[in-house]
């Protein structure tokens, strides 16, 4: 019976690991309020020299703190990073030389989009991705998933983006220490 308890209590503690980082996560993404993260999340994403000092801060600090918090608040710490500066270019609806309006690709991103519906439409790939085949099918496989919305396609390919640099920062946290695991995380970012 002790035994149980142990497991039930290790099941809790990495459900919460893993839900309070994404419900953060997904939070920013679906907080669509003009004040109350939108300038952040905008200069997360535009002038990101400006919050260098206090990103890098708060990852420094999330770092060093030991144990199962500081896993709790590094990995909190590194996904709502990367979910402002998605909700940045979603608020922003910009267009630059790579994302159209704040959400199309334009560039080889695009042709993946495309040959990913193409699959999904029971169609051959274009000589583009037959070169490349997996990231286009991972791309349909997540549209299928999400019934085609592209916005929450790209915002679980954010999401596995972030996770591996945490992943990555956590190495670099063991073998180099806080300040490397923020610097790095950043340099990523």
């Amino acid at each position: 019976m002790a035994n149980l308890s142990r497991v039930g209590k290790s099941f809790l503690k990495w459900g919460l690991l893993f839900g309070i980082p994404l419900i953060i996560y997904f939070a920013i993404l679906v907080n669509r309020s003009p004040n109350l993260l939108r300038p952040i999340s905008l200069a997360a994403r535009f002038s990101f020299a400006s919050l260098i000092p206090i990103m890098a801060l708060v990852l420094w600090g999330a770092f060093l703190i030991k144990g199962w918090w500081g896993r709790l608040a590094s990995f909190s710490a590194v996904l709502a990073l990367f979910a402002l500066a998605l909700a940045g270019i979603w608020a922003s609806g910009q267009s630059d030389a790579l994302i159209m309006t704040g959400l199309l690709p334009i560039s080889d991103a695009r042709g993946y989009y495309l040959d990913a519906n193409l699959l999904l439409e029971n169609q051959p790939y274009s000589v583009f991705s037959s070169r490349r085949p997996f990231f286009a099918g991972l791309l349909a496989a997540l549209l299928q998933a999400t019934q085609r919305n592209l916005q929450w396609s790209l915002a679980i390919l954010v999401l596995i983006t972030a996770v591996c640099c945490y992943l990555a920062a956590r190495a670099v946290r063991r073998s180099h220490g806080a300040l490397a695991a923020a610097i790095f995380t950043m340099v990523l970012f």
